[in-house]
């Protein structure tokens, strides 16, 4: 069963890079981009039943990818639209925001982070996010503050995944951020290079897989 969910995630995701390149009607990549965030969650629910009872980090790295499958639905019908102002923009970083907090207190469960000096990183991450973005962050209306906390938010997410060692995990959060940097590339930039919706789409897909897969060990 799960190979078959594998598989079939695989061959999704790679109709879905199609109809992205192409730029097919936005209705069709938004049904894809669902499915293959469903095929996800279904994937870590098989692993997540058996551990369920017995390690409490299960709950969190599940309720995780099942708040970033949400997030995947709200930015999709964002894809024609502008991003000021956006309410479905607003509510995905809202909700890749809980999945991430999510993910950092499953992480901290399976290995308890102690380092917080650390934490200084993603405040300066923050700090610089604004320094670099903030031509364009000026412009982007009630979106200012969640997109600030978001990457406060994310990049304590990397962190306490590498602290975990835990090798799927560290590629997840990884590919997480990288997909993240290239959407706020093209959110804030403009889509001036075809392939970039392309790689986000499939370094994210990739990452969530890795959490997703995770939930087997």
């Amino acid at each position: 069963m799960v190979k078959e969910l594998i598989y079939t995630y695989f061959i999704s995701l790679f109709i879905l890079l199609i109809v992205t390149y192409r730029n097919r009607r936005s209705g069709l990549r938004i049904s894809l981009k669902v499915f293959t965030s469903l095929l996800f969650v279904g994937i870590a629910f098989l692993g997540f039943r058996p551990l369920a009872f017995s390690f409490n980090y299960a709950y969190f790295i599940f309720a995780g990818l099942v708040f970033s499958a949400l997030g995947d639905l709200l930015l999709g019908f964002t894809h024609n639209a502008s991003y000021k102002d956006n309410i479905m923009l607003r509510d995905g970083i809202i909700a890749f925001s809980l999945a991430h907090i999510a993910f950092i207190i499953g992480f901290n469960i399976i290995q308890p982070f102690t380092q917080y000096l650390l934490l200084f990183i993603p405040l300066g991450v923050a700090t610089l996010f604004i320094l670099l973005t903030y031509p364009k962050l000026i412009d982007t209306g009630n979106l200012r503050l969640p997109l600030v906390l978001y990457s406060f938010i994310i990049i304590t997410m990397v962190l306490t995944a590498l602290n975990t060692n835990m090798s799927l995990l560290i590629i997840g959060a990884l590919c997480f951020v990288v997909s993240d940097i290239i959407l706020g590339v093209a959110f804030l930039y403009g889509e001036k290079h075809r392939f970039l919706p392309l790689l986000n789409l499939l370094i994210y897909y990739i990452g969530q897989l890795c959490l997703a897969l995770f939930l087997f060990k």
